[in-house]
């Protein structure tokens, strides 16, 4: 399991008003889990360069949100097999028991290599940079239903 955290605050305005509505707050970052859990799904799935091609969908069930409440907000952590680290950050495998790594390309057939450079395909942090956009609008979307 894998594990990229991104950080939701609270803004400045809200953290100095006392008795802040504390459910709109617990609303917001609940409804931002869920979103970041389903960007991060809908990023693995549609392949490209900034995406996967998923096949058996182990990553795709893999995918979970974990969320920590901090003094000013919560920080959200995406967690995934270790695979979908390997390819959101781009790596390089060498062999090391054998001379050669040995591998098929549907299609094409078996190949061998001394190394394989796997290219960085960031489906998890798209899915951290859309929440940070979208934060602030769930945020007052829940304060404002709070306050009605």
């Amino acid at each position: 399991m894998i594990v990229i955290r991104t950080d939701a605050k609270l803004p400045r305005t809200l953290q100095r008003l006392e008795g802040a509505p504390l459910e709109a707050t617990r609303t917001a970052m609940n409804t931002a889990r869920d979103f970041l859990r389903e960007e991060a799904r809908r990023n693995v799935s549609k392949g490209g360069s900034r995406g996967l091609n998923v096949r058996s969908g182990a990553l795709h069930r893999s995918i979970r949100t974990y969320m920590r409440p901090t003094p000013h907000g919560a920080q959200l952590s995406l967690g995934s097999l270790f695979y979908g680290l390997v390819h959101n950050k781009g790596m390089t495998i060498t062999a090391k028991a054998a001379p050669m790594l040995k591998y098929y390309i549907p299609g094409v057939g078996w190949r061998q290599s001394k190394s394989v450079t796997l290219p960085r395909k960031p489906w998890a942090d798209d899915a951290a940079k859309a929440l940070q956009e979208r934060f602030p609008g769930m945020l007052r979307q829940a304060l404002r239903q709070r306050l009605s």
